[in-house]
């Protein structure tokens, strides 16, 4: 599987009248990789549990794009994190990025909340899913 950068892959947003995203279009060839995954998932999830008490998966049926360690289990989370880091959908943080949660972090409740909420009111005419778009393009 080829790995994409971040601005490679599109993404869009489906919102309804509020601004609310109800919806998101992905790309084809990772919205089937992770139906083939989810498949993958609950078959495992079905298996009986062996005497170690831990579901296991048999390599022959091991994805390409999972994450795999010297006989370590692998969470549901990490393998789905893996694939979303394959398909170029999940990066790392910029330093500036990590500077700003910080400072958000550092933030006192009270504020948190009033930002939040300001952010909730705020209506945006045409809505951001639509800049988004038209700057896409």
């Amino acid at each position: 599987m080829a790995t994409k950068t971040v601005r490679e892959i599109k993404e869009y947003y489906v919102v309804d009248e509020s601004g609310k995203r109800v919806s998101v279009v992905l790309d084809p060839k990772v919205y089937k990789d992770l139906l083939a995954e989810l498949k993958t998932l609950r078959a495992d999830a079905a298996k009986p549990r062996g005497k170690n008490g831990k579901r296991g998966t048999p390599k022959r049926t091991r994805r390409p794009h999972a994450i795999v360690a010297a006989k370590t289990p692998v969470s549901e989370r990490d393998r789905i994190t893996q694939i979303l880091r394959d398909a170029g959908m999940l990066a790392e943080l910029t330093p500036e990025e990590k500077a700003t949660a910080a400072e958000w972090r550092a933030l006192p409740e009270e504020r948190k909340r009033h930002v939040i909420e300001k952010l909730r009111t705020t209506r945006f005419d045409p809505p951001l899913s639509e800049s988004i778009i038209q700057d896409r393009e």
